[in-house]
């Protein structure tokens, strides 16, 4: 008589076998980030102080194009704000499984840096697409202004209103803000074949540290999204992958 397997029995099948390569990425990317996880804030070149009136860019390290490109805009912009201690920088020129996400105290002078997802409908790995649409969900770019933080489905979240005519003014009407998501750490990068979970176009961080951040830049503070050159977008756009565990 045979003996027939219980379901609890029968192994699952991946929907997707992962080359080596593409998992052997993944795994390097884990492992050399999490060794600076619990690392302190990478200082910037400048001393400690108040918050300067014009900070400038030279302080900021050569690779962070996209922070010295934000403080142009902070100095432009500082009648908009009220929170003038933090800057934040999100560089969606940069393949999702970094962290891409600058955190920038003026007064201490201080890098904090962290993952974040972009919209799925924005690309796989690199985020290419971007929009102002209602219900595409598509990452949005340029600047923000923070608003308040509340609770809502995600937890701890923080309304973003976008400054840019045409570009990122329908933000705050088509629900982007900032919150955690558990698709946002390096588990997610492995199970996703090399690339961040995404979202519904909002700038999704790590659950563990939403709190931290929403509690520092909220209220008026500057958010800046940077973007590829459009030639650098269009490129990159045959080598998206869109296979992967489930955004929200």
């Amino acid at each position: 008589m045979m003996h027939r397997r219980s379901s609890s029995e029968i192994p699952m099948k991946m929907p997707r076998i992962l080359s080596l390569a593409t998992v052997l990425l993944a795994l390097t990317v884990v492992l050399t980030e999490a060794r600076v996880v619990h690392q302190p804030p990478i200082p910037l070149a400048a001393k400690s102080g108040t918050v300067p009136a014009s900070p400038k860019a030279s302080s900021i390290p050569a690779e962070n194009e996209a922070v010295r490109t934000a403080l142009k805009y902070y100095q432009s912009h500082r009648g908009k704000l009220k929170n003038l201690r933090y800057l934040t920088v999100i560089d969606y020129s940069k393949p999702s499984f970094k962290k891409r996400m600058f955190l920038v105290d003026l007064k201490t002078k201080k890098v904090e840096k962290y993952l974040v997802a972009h919209g799925k409908n924005s690309g796989g790995i690199y985020a290419t697409e971007f929009s102002n649409q209602t219900e595409s969900l598509k990452s949005c770019r340029g600047l923000f202004v923070t608003g308040k933080s509340y609770r809502g489905k995600h937890g701890t979240s923080l309304a973003l209103h976008g400054l840019q005519r045409g570009v990122n003014d329908k933000a705050y009407e088509r629900g982007i803000v900032l919150h955690g998501a558990e698709y946002v750490d390096y588990r997610s990068v492995v199970m996703n074949g090399g690339r961040l979970g995404r979202s519904f176009g909002c700038p999704a961080v790590p659950e563990s540290a939403v709190e931290e951040i929403v509690g520092k830049i909220k209220n008026g503070s500057l958010l800046y999204i940077h973007t590829a050159p459009e030639p650098a977008r269009a490129k990159s756009k045959p080598s998206q992958k869109a296979n992967g565990r489930r955004s929200s």
